[in-house]
C-alpha cells in the first residue's frame, strides 16, 4: 500500500505538533498555584493576619518562591514550593481558628466569673 506524500507530511506535522504540545506543558500542578492563593485568602478571612501571622507570612513567602521558579522554568522546584506554601496556608487557617476559639473561651470564662461575682 502506497502512502501519498500529502498523508505522510500531514502525519509528520501532526506528530510534531503533538510532541511540541506535550513538551510545553508545565511539570507543576497549575491548579495548585490557584489553590494556594485561595487558601491564603481564606486564612486571611479567618483572621490569620491577627492570629497566625508567622504561618501566613511563611505561606506567602513560599508562594513567591514558587512563582520565581515558575518564571525561571524550574517546574520541579515550583511544585515543591507550591506544596510547602499550601501546607503553611492550611496551618495559618488552622492556627487562626484555634486562637479565635481560645479567645472566645477566655471571654466566656470571664463572663462566667463576672456573673458569679454578682450572685
Amino acid at each position: 500500500m502506497k502512502i501519498s506524500k500529502f498523508a505522510a507530511t500531514a502525519g509528520l506535522i501532526s506528530s510534531a505538533i503533538l510532541f511540541t504540545g506535550c513538551a510545553s506543558q508545565p511539570d507543576y500542578d497549575v491548579g495548585l498555584q490557584s489553590e494556594v492563593e485561595t487558601r491564603i485568602d481564606a486564612a486571611i478571612e479567618n483572621g490569620a493576619e491577627e492570629y497566625a501571622p508567622v504561618a501566613l507570612h511563611d505561606a506567602r513567602k513560599k508562594l513567591n518562591t514558587a512563582e520565581r521558579y515558575i518564571k525561571n522554568g524550574d517546574d520541579e522546584k515550583a511544585q515543591i514550593w507550591l506544596e510547602k506554601a499550601r501546607v503553611d496556608a492550611e496551618l495559618a487557617a488552622a492556627q487562626a481558628s484555634s486562637e479565635k476559639a481560645k479567645f472566645a473561651a477566655e471571654q466566656i470564662d470571664k463572663d462566667i466569673q463576672s456573673l458569679r461575682g454578682h450572685l
